[in-house]
């Protein structure tokens, strides 16, 4: 098998000629760079910029089965440099931490928290270490408040809120970690649709809570774009790093599959 690996080069368009699919790249200025055939195509991306990508070659039935869709997962995202000689000597890397077992999860109440290794210098520098916290978040009400004619005043009010939160939140696994911080970097869905072009920001795919209403890796439906395949965290299993990796090693062995079939 042969390929080409081009980075740093956003589709903007898919059309579905006879035989496969064309994949239409543009540059930052809007001018087409070029146009290759990718078949069988893969799409890791939200069921909603796929139909985008799609465009007019999006079949009906693909477009009434993403309208009825609810929103996938966005998640609120803390990323930390501390001062590794700040920190409890001998703790954990990993800790799901819940400030209330009577609220719901997520939306700060739920965080998990990850600590690189002391001596792994290759996310943090020598005596410095990385954190990453995060907790599920509903995507609308960050993109209500940052479309408010204030200025983008309760957006950021609730931006600050959430990281005291998580940083509270944080502390019960580690005390003493606010001491700790030398670099704070918050991200909400705002952040994520600016940065990856995903829809509304989304991240972490649709909750798992059926196995009977789990998307599977199908784009198409029958013969139509029956070479367009799905991966990412939008289909079964889901988010999580191991999630996606499964769900990546299904449709790859599908795919091989059909070739050898010729």
């Amino acid at each position: 098998m042969e390929g080409r690996c081009c980075s740093s080069m956003p589709s903007s368009a898919w059309s579905w000629p006879a035989g496969g699919c064309a994949v239409w790249w543009r540059a930052r200025g809007g001018e087409v760079r070029g146009a290759w055939p990718a078949t069988p195509s893969l799409a890791n991306q939200t069921p909603w910029s796929l139909l985008k990508l799609l465009g007019e070659d999006a079949p009906p039935a693909l477009r009434r089965r993403t309208q009825g869709l609810p929103p996938t997962w966005g998640a609120f995202m803390l990323y930390l440099g501390l001062d590794a000689a700040a920190l409890p000597p001998g703790a954990a890397e990993h800790h799901q931490v819940v400030m209330d077992l009577g609220r719901p999860l997520g939306e700060g109440n739920s965080v998990f928290l990850s600590v690189s290794p002391a001596a792994d210098t290759s996310r943090a520098p020598w005596g410095m270490r990385a954190a990453n916290l995060s907790s599920h978040t509903a995507v609308a009400p960050w993109w209500r408040l940052r479309q408010l004619p204030d200025g983008g005043a309760a957006y950021e009010a609730r931006r600050q809120r959430y990281q005291e939160a998580m940083l509270a939140a944080a502390e019960r696994a580690l005390p003493g970690l606010r001491g700790a911080v030398r670099l704070q970097l918050p991200a909400t869905p705002v952040t994520y649709a600016h940065w990856t072009a995903r829809a509304d920001g989304m991240v972490g795919g649709f909750p798992q809570g059926d196995l009977w209403r789990a998307r599977g890796p199908r784009a198409g439906l029958g013969r139509q774009l029956a070479n367009l395949w799905q991966v990412g965290d939008s289909v079964f299993p889901g988010q999580s790093t191991a999630g996606v990796t499964l769900g990546g090693m299904r449709v790859a062995r599908a795919v091989l599959a059909g070739w050898r079939r010729g």
